[in-house]
């Protein structure tokens, strides 16, 4: 199986992170494309998987 940070779709961004806590069983994909334009006002996205 091949990394996620491997795949094409993450070839651009500046950082990805992939961060996980025991406690609360939460594994998440924290992705910034660019901070080009400085720091973003947009929203977060939600993917829920089962």
């Amino acid at each position: 199986m091949t990394a996620f940070w491997a795949e094409p779709d993450f070839d651009a961004h500046e950082c990805v992170q992939l961060v996980h806590d025991r406690e609360s069983g939460l594994t998440a994909i924290i992705a910034i494309h660019s901070t080009h334009l400085g720091p973003a006002a947009g929203g977060t996205r939600f993917w829920h998987y089962a």
